[in-house]
């Protein structure tokens, strides 16, 4: 039986380092949700935390699943960079999610955020998010800490 979110590393065994950074974007996404991997839907079907999550990103509704308890204005930056962070580590093809050092360097930024302020950050490896015409595309860029959309 196949669910819908789950890596397609982890239904056919073939386990790689890529697939260890799907894993822990869900453990990342359990944590800031308070939600299961694995949940029923409203048609009581199985579906992953992950692929509802990457619904509401792509569509820049994703902060209604967060943890109500942790979310104030002090918190949202770290939130958003934390899910810009979840949102690639779950990209579907392996290829298209950053190794486990930039998720470490992103990490480190992050946990940097929240004693300096974002201009001390300049050229540190973060994520950006740029938008083609038919899709969001996430890409490591060692240029800015803003989410932003572009042409």
């Amino acid at each position: 039986m196949k669910i819908l979110g789950i890596s397609t590393e982890v239904h056919d065994r073939n386990l790689t380092d890529k697939s260890d950074v799907h894993s822990f974007g869900v453990v990342l996404l359990e944590l800031m949700t308070r939600k299961r991997a694995i949940c029923a839907n409203s048609i009581n079907e199985k579906e992953s935390l992950s692929y509802i999550f990457l619904l509401m990103f792509d569509q820049n509704i994703h902060q209604n699943m967060l943890d109500r308890e942790i979310m104030d204005k002090e918190t949202m930056v770290v939130l958003e960079k934390l899910s810009i962070l979840a949102a690639n580590c779950l990209r579907p093809r392996g290829d298209d999610r950053p190794t486990m050092k930039q998720v470490a360097e992103c990490l480190q930024m992050i946990r940097r955020l929240t004693t300096h302020t974002a201009s001390d950050h300049k050229g540190e490896p973060v994520m950006h998010i740029t938008t083609t015409k038919d899709h969001h595309q996430h890409q490591w860029l060692p240029i800015s800490t803003k989410r932003y959309t572009g042409t």
